[in-house]
């Protein structure tokens, strides 16, 4: 048994009812962790600099630094150097690991409801249901661009779920989509 899941299909509520609007196999869950493993690293170093910064920057020679790095050596400086540093590299792991939890990797809809499936940043999967009357979308399908994502937007939630343009005009079921989201564009 493998600890990454290939698939982030099986759902755990009922199937029946249901209709896959939309399904991408284009992404992988692995991905998600190379990502999520990156991030970590990301946060890693930025930390490890931050402390550098804040600890080593201090022990210089008086009698044979230049001025420039003698600047370097004042206790505010190194402070504010250290929490630059440590943001930048809280904003990257931050980042990497919402993306996943953003990018639908299912799509289905009932006659009141929808379900998003999304990966996790280990590679599992997130299951998100919401009522129709709840989801709108940030732009049409039909006049938007046809390149890269488009933001679906479920009331009660901060962020955006992304859908790629190109699996999505692929699918069997792209008129339903088109009649149920696509045409409610006012933003919750």
């Amino acid at each position: 048994m493998s600890l990454l899941p290939l698939h982030c299909t099986q759902v755990a509520v009922s199937t029946r009812g249901w209709t896959t609007v939309y399904q991408s196999s284009k992404v992988s869950p692995r991905l998600f962790v190379a990502i999520s493993t990156i991030a970590g690293l990301q946060f890693a170093f930025w930390g490890y600099l931050s402390y550098y910064a804040l600890t080593e920057l201090d022990h210089v020679d008086k009698r044979t630094t230049s001025k420039k790095q003698s600047i370097m050596s004042s206790f505010k400086l190194r402070v504010v150097v250290s929490l630059i540093s440590l943001g930048a590299g809280a904003f990257f792991a931050v980042s990497a690991f919402m993306y996943p939890l953003r990018v639908v990797r299912s799509f289905s809809v009932n006659s009141e409801s929808i379900r998003l499936v999304t990966a996790t940043p280990l590679g599992g999967c997130r299951h998100v249901l919401a009522p129709l009357s709840h989801v709108t979308c940030s732009t049409s399908r039909l006049t938007g661009t046809k390149k890269g994502l488009f933001g679906v937007k479920i009331q009660g939630h901060l962020l955006y779920y992304l859908l790629d343009h190109q699996v999505l005009d692929t699918s069997p079921h792209v008129r339903l989509f088109d009649r149920l989201i696509a045409t409610r564009q006012t933003i919750i």
